[in-house]
């Protein structure tokens, strides 16, 4: 009799836990993280659950940040993602996350992405033996025949060392890799990355998408042209490759890039599946090897060429894609034919200048297709001379100029103007500017912050009929002017009530008192950034200002008070000295008198923002309102002339 229920109270058993693990699943879907974590302890079955729902392996807190909703998806470690930006758990030691991941793996946990990289201080010897580990545990079978072989399809590698104990697990546990990411890494080196990925990248037929960072360092070099050549090589012998991202190390500060004979090409006829194509620091001025690494590519959709700033005989080039949907690149600029003779139709654009005569509008061709455009800077005139397609959808710029740094400026300061007005209109009435890109997708800095929209006059007088109208679709700004009054600073209060960051690199007249007047009532202004004493106004401001620190922040309190939201002051000084190379005739040069009188208002503004630290900013913090108990960040620096020669040079 016993034995004859042994079978039916079997399979009831296996019924009920089938049935648990549905009304567990169902539960996983509808509870907050913090009740999934305590489902996950509560019993094996819900461990199990938990493990199955491991997708990606981020195994260090060091990530620049967690994909969005990452802090409520149950498809993270729980050590993977920092539940928010502010918050960062301590690393978990690697022995424990080497135990975890193969237990996870032998309860069914089959993640399709991983991300390692070296910890700060981190042994090279200690990482190996780690990723050893972890690379081992992944390939444990799993509890079921579905479980059984690797997942992994994703992985991003920084810094790990690629011996060849390291490549020989990686190539048995990635069978199916389809995406590879490697940063940090020395191409130049002996036994570099060409030579040692060579094996696996020669198995992994099935790799769409490889993206490689060089490593920065002081001491790192450029790629030659044999170690670019072999890296390409190796490249060009993947068959389902699509997307594409190169990243080299800048080149050396006052250089322009690589020689003429180091210039990077891909093998004639290799590469020509690519839907996706990122050169970094490639060539950052591209000539003619341009047409090589664009055609034939029927199936291209994506480019970006940074920091490269194209010519027309180049934009004409792009054009020709007709599959291109977003363009990335720094700038665009048009060279005199003369100039354009000389560099064989593809001139090195920081030689460009400016056209011999007005550009037409739509006379600068684009894809037909185009979808999405980003800029670093562009001037008003290339802009208007755009042939923007139906297709365009959004347009992201950092900075427009009225004429570029150092070039000679075509027509006079009312054409340049009018072209300035008209590209101000053309932004605001297309509904396609969307703001700048951010820096990382700008290749300036491994951070996810957008700037301000620039808009830049290089020392061209605004009209007085410039009413800030177009500025309603921007909510950040940064104005490089002559000057701005109380009346501008009025009407950019009145039209632009939504704007959160506010720049003003210039004049402010009668005087920096009347001129922030206007600013106070801004209710949603976060961020305001100023340059005391710029155009060599330092005695202005002390005279303005009383000639006490008492009276700097008395204005600045009241402007603290009345702007509810804002939370970080910043007030940019430039270093003032006198070089011994200085030329006594050179008007741009300082003078003992104007160096003591720049580091008296120096003293006065650090002086005051000490007394605002101390005085101001914790009545601010305790009262009630938006502010209350936030940081309120009150800060002021000098920069030297490198600093802006850096800003105007990219």
């Amino acid at each position: 009799m016993s034995s004859g229920r042994g079978p039916a109270q079997a399979q009831a058993a296996r019924a009920a836990d089938r049935l648990l693990c549905q009304v567990l699943e169902v539960l996983w879907r509808e509870l907050p993280a913090p009740d999934r974590a305590s489902l996950r302890l509560s019993c094996k079955s819900g461990l199990s659950l938990a493990d199955r729902q491991i997708d990606r392996l981020w195994l260090d807190p060091g990530w620049v940040r967690a994909p969005e909703g990452a802090a409520d998806s149950p498809c993270y470690m729980e050590w993977a993602c920092p539940q928010s930006a502010l918050h960062r758990p301590p690393a978990v030691p690697r022995a424990k996350q080497a135990r975890y991941v193969a237990a996870a793996v032998s309860r069914g946990a089959r993640p399709h992405e991983l991300r390692l990289r070296q910890r700060p201080g981190e042994e090279s010897a200690e990482l190996v033996k780690f990723t050893l580990r972890l690379f081992k545990g992944l390939s444990r079978p799993g509890p079921s025949a579905s479980a059984a072989a690797p997942s992994l399809t994703h992985l991003g590698l920084e810094a790990v060392p690629l011996n060849g104990s390291v490549l020989a697990a990686l190539t048995a546990c990635t069978p199916q890799l389809l995406s590879l990411r490697l940063h940090g890494y020395d191409l130049h080196r002996k036994n570099g990355v060409a030579d040692q990925l060579s094996q696996p990248l020669g198995l992994c037929s099935r790799l769409e998408r490889f993206s490689m960072e060089w490593a920065i360092s002081e001491w790192a070099r450029r790629p030659s042209e044999s170690e670019h050549a072999g890296f390409l090589s190796l490249l060009a012998g993947l068959p389902s490759l699509r997307s594409l991202e190169l990243r080299l190390p800048p080149p050396p500060l006052g250089s322009h890039g690589l020689a003429p004979e180091l210039e990077l090409e891909p093998p004639d006829g290799s590469l020509r599946g690519l839907t996706c194509l990122k050169l970094i620091h490639a060539f950052p001025e591209m000539r003619p090897s341009l047409a090589r690494w664009l055609g034939p590519r029927p199936q291209l959709v994506v480019l970006h060429l940074l920091p490269c700033v194209l010519d027309q005989s180049q934009l004409q080039v792009i054009s020709e894609v007709a599959g291109l949907t977003e363009l990335v690149t720094c700038s665009l600029k048009v060279a005199p034919p003369a100039a354009q003779r000389e560099g064989g139709g593809a001139a090195g654009s920081s030689a460009a200048t400016s056209p011999a005569g007005p550009l037409l509008p739509s006379s600068l061709p684009l894809p037909p297709r185009l979808r999405r455009l980003g800029l670093w800077h562009v001037t008003a005139a290339v802009l208007n001379a755009l042939a923007l397609p139906p297709s365009l959808e959004q347009v992201h710029l950092h900075e427009l100029r009225a004429i570029e740094y150092s070039q000679p400026a075509p027509g006079s300061d009312k054409d340049r103007i009018d072209a300035v007005v008209l590209a101000l209109e053309l932004l605001a009435k297309s509904g396609q500017y969307v703001g700048a890109l951010t820096d990382r997708e700008m290749g300036v800095r491994a951070r996810d912050y957008r700037r301000p929209f620039k808009l830049n006059m290089n020392w061209t007088e605004p009209p007085a009929e410039i009413d800030f109208e177009w500025t309603s679709v921007i909510e950040r700004l940064h104005l490089s002017l002559l000057a701005v009054d109380d009346y501008d600073l009025t009407s950019i209060r009145e039209k632009m009530p939504q704007l959160e960051h506010l720049e003003l690199q210039c004049v402010l007249l009668p005087d920096f008192t009347y001129a922030i007047g206007p600013l106070k009532l801004m209710r949603q202004l976060r961020t305001l950034v100023l340059h005391p004493g710029f155009g060599r106004t330092w005695a202005e401001w002390l005279q303005a200002a009383g000639g006490d620190s008492e009276s700097f922040q008395a204005e600045f309190s009241d402007l603290l008070t009345g702007c509810e939201r804002l939370t970080r002051l910043q007030l940019l000084l430039m270093d003032v000295c006198v070089y011994e190379d200085d030329d006594a005739d050179d008007s741009s040069a300082f003078d003992e008198d104007q160096v003591e009188v720049a580091d008296e208002l120096a003293d006065e503004v650090h002086d005051m923002v000490y007394a605002m630290r101390r005085d101001v900013v914790p009545r601010l913090q305790q009262e009630p309102g938006p502010r209350q108990g936030a940081e309120i960040w009150v800060h002021a620096f000098e920069q030297g002339e490198e600093f802006w020669r850096k800003e105007e040079s990219f």
